[in-house]
């Protein structure tokens, strides 16, 4: 996968210390994934909330939101997931981030 993405987080991470944010993790929110237990394996990886997740608040980084294109977040979680090359809950077929920008906050 080839995104744009990993280079606000590495941003952010030289910015200020990125450890856990204290925002709640609502549709559209963007945040870092990490190893369980290793909260500071935060890397290029991403997820973006597709529901609200309130666990994640205070345990998690958020340093994004998706301001427009949410329809085609809907679509790649829509993708089924299955055990693929060896992972489990993968997708079945390849989701490839053509492009992503970085937009100014409002």
């Amino acid at each position: 996968m080839r995104d744009h993405a990993a280079m606000p987080l590495d941003a952010y991470r030289r910015k200020r210390d990125p450890k856990h944010t204290p925002e709640p993790f609502e549709r559209g929110s963007v945040g870092a994934a990490v190893r369980p237990g290793q909260p500071d394996s935060g890397g290029a990886q991403f997820f973006v909330c597709v529901s609200p997740q309130p666990a994640f608040s205070g345990q998690v980084t958020q340093f994004g939101r998706v301001s427009e294109g949410m329809d085609v977040i809907d679509r790649i979680a829509r993708v089924g997931t299955g055990t693929r090359k060896g992972y489990e809950d993968a997708p079945l077929e390849d989701v490839v981030i053509v492009s992503a920008r970085r937009v100014p906050p409002a």
